[in-house]
């Protein structure tokens, strides 16, 4: 099985065998390899497996649209995301190796199908994937706040009581923080995969931020968010996180307390300053 899936993983990369895995039967049998029946399968041929379905279900240029987007459909249908979803929840994730890098990825292409999407959105599995994020780093975590984003963004308000209550708010500001403490050293526009990062962090808050009464909105500005964001306003160069982020604090604004504190970092200012030219 290690060398089928890897010969499968590599097959894959070439796009005339590509269109060939969107096909429930083959597909079904390489999550039947993932899934790890009683534990008789070894991490390798589980990261295999996921190589190939990842090749499979990544949007390339040399493949037709309704392939990869065929394969992540049938992946939704046969339960990929509640199988991701455990594997990455009994994994540490925090060592970022192969198999969980890989599960994280292809969770946020299943996360780009429309079912999918409903599914990440649906209480339970929210949870399992908020409790994920909150242990996760480097690549694994950047895939995950990608799926938390869509989340966020497709689905309703409850989503924001449950990133409260597992103390997804938490992590939000240590992106965040992680960013702006480079872009005070001038180092943020040199990180490009830091960018990328609090580029969806911000995509996360801007639903979160949207109710300002919501205790979540305090909390994190406790915990340095406003600061932060502000930093990451001036500290970046890459023009849709400039946008998202000015979104951000635009929404924190109207905040009366935390409004206050804005305009003491002169928040406002530089929102003024950058509107026209970010659009916001």
């Amino acid at each position: 099985k290690e060398a089928l899936t890897r010969l499968l993983a590599n097959l894959m990369i070439n796009s005339s065998f590509r269109k060939h895995l969107a096909k429930e039967d083959i597909i079904r049998g390489v999550l039947t390899v993932l899934g790890g029946a009683e534990g008789r399968i070894n991490t390798i041929t589980q990261s295999n497996a996921l190589a190939a379905l990842m090749n499979g279900a990544v949007q390339q240029d040399n493949t037709p649209a309704k392939v990869f987007q065929m394969v992540r459909s049938i992946l939704v249908k046969l339960g990929a995301i509640p199988l991701l979803l455990l594997l990455l929840g009994t994994q540490d994730v925090r060592a970022n190796n192969e198999l969980c890098v890989r599960a994280a990825g292809l969770l946020a292409r299943c996360s780009l199908d429309p079912e999918g999407r409903k599914k990440l959105c649906e209480g339970h599995a929210f949870e399992l994937l908020v409790d994920v994020v909150s242990m996760a780093e480097g690549d694994v975590l950047g895939h995950l706040i990608r799926v938390v984003a869509v989340c966020m963004k497709d689905g309703d308000k409850s989503l924001r009581g449950i990133l409260r209550k597992k103390n997804g708010g938490k992590k939000l500001v240590g992106i965040v923080q992680s960013a702006g403490k480079l872009a005070k050293l001038g180092k943020l526009k040199k990180n490009k995969d830091l960018c990328t990062l609090v580029g969806n962090a911000m995509k996360t808050l801007i639903p979160c931020v949207q109710d300002v009464t919501d205790p979540i909105v305090e909390e994190m500005a406790e915990l340095g968010l406003i600061e932060n964001v502000i930093e990451v306003l001036k500290g970046c160069n890459d023009g849709p996180v400039r946008k998202n982020t000015a979104i951000v604090l635009a929404r924190l604004c109207r905040h009366p307390k935390l409004n206050t504190k804005i305009r003491a970092l002169r928040g406002v200012e530089i929102l003024m300053t950058l509107g026209k030219e970010l659009g916001v």
